[in-house]
């Protein structure tokens, strides 16, 4: 495991949630990186794919994948649809300068008002 969020322990051993190389191949397994906005990431970060695995001892006796990559679906398998990439300003992860954007008119998403119980008038 590279990183792990979350442990249980058992007198027999434990049960951990944790990362592993991706299956995507390529570079540093997230596939062809130039899919995610048109060339590859300045600063390439690898790509993980979350498992549950049971230890016993250092005997791992089980290992159950969480996420979806697959060296025939990589994390980074087809150009992304109708995104522009911008370069990011400040720290709030916006794309966008502090204070140079607004939302007006949003409307709920079907989503959200199935999760949250939500109508238009709300």
């Amino acid at each position: 495991m590279n990183d792990f969020g979350d442990i249980y322990a058992d007198k027999d051993g434990f049960v951990i949630v944790g990362t592993r190389d991706a299956e995507g191949g390529g570079t540093l397994n997230y596939g062809n990186p130039s899919n995610l906005c048109g060339t590859a990431p300045s600063q390439a970060v690898p790509c993980y794919d979350m498992y549950m695995a049971r230890y016993e001892g250092a005997s791992e006796k089980w290992a159950t994948k969480l996420t979806s990559s697959s060296a025939s679906l990589p994390p980074y398998s087809a150009p992304t649809s109708n995104l522009t990439c911008s370069s990011v300003f400040g720290n709030d992860a916006t794309s966008v300068a502090p204070g140079g954007v607004s939302v007006a008119d949003l409307k709920l998403t079907s989503a959200w008002r199935i999760l949250f119980g939500k109508t238009d008038n709300d």
